[in-house]
């Protein structure tokens, strides 16, 4: 009892505390007021729980896939941004490593026929970092074009 009290309080306070912030932050960018938005946000978390947890996984998984690699780009890159002095790193490896991911989360969902063969050839793509490859030779190419800018 005391072990299911625990988890149910910490639950309950992850649950109050995501709810809160959202709908702080959407009240904001939307202008609703924050008493609607936690009122809708609570609506939405109740019915997004009721379809259990594979159906969200199921969901949730390939929208990670594409999101997830461009995000750990932009943290790595971002570590070091006051070395970055170069206008075209940013939009080069990020967009690249974009494309990949995308291409990869979509594969579960739909046929993409010879996009899939080229890109299953990429070194670590069947494990899900066929991004990583194409990130270093993106960030390569972006150092190459800014250097031929300055010149």
């Amino acid at each position: 009892i005391i072990l299911a009290s625990i988890f149910a309080l910490a639950c309950l306070t992850t649950c109050v505390g995501l709810i809160t912030s959202v709908s702080e932050y959407f009240s904001k960018l939307t202008g609703a007021t924050y008493k609607s938005m936690v009122w809708i946000i609570t609506a939405f978390s109740l019915v997004v729980c009721n379809y259990g947890l594979t159906t969200i996984l199921n969901i949730s998984v390939p929208i990670l896939n594409a999101i997830y690699p461009s995000v750990s780009v932009i943290i790595v890159m971002g570590l070091f941004d006051e070395k970055i002095k170069n206008p075209f790193i940013y939009p080069v490896t990020i967009g690249a490593t974009a494309v990949i991911s995308v291409i990869y989360a979509l594969e579960g969902i739909i046929p993409l026929g010879a996009i899939s063969t080229v890109c299953s050839k990429l070194p670590l793509y069947s494990l899900g970092f066929g991004w990583l490859g194409v990130t270093v030779v993106a960030f390569a190419i972006s150092i190459i074009l800014g250097k031929m800018k300055k010149s």
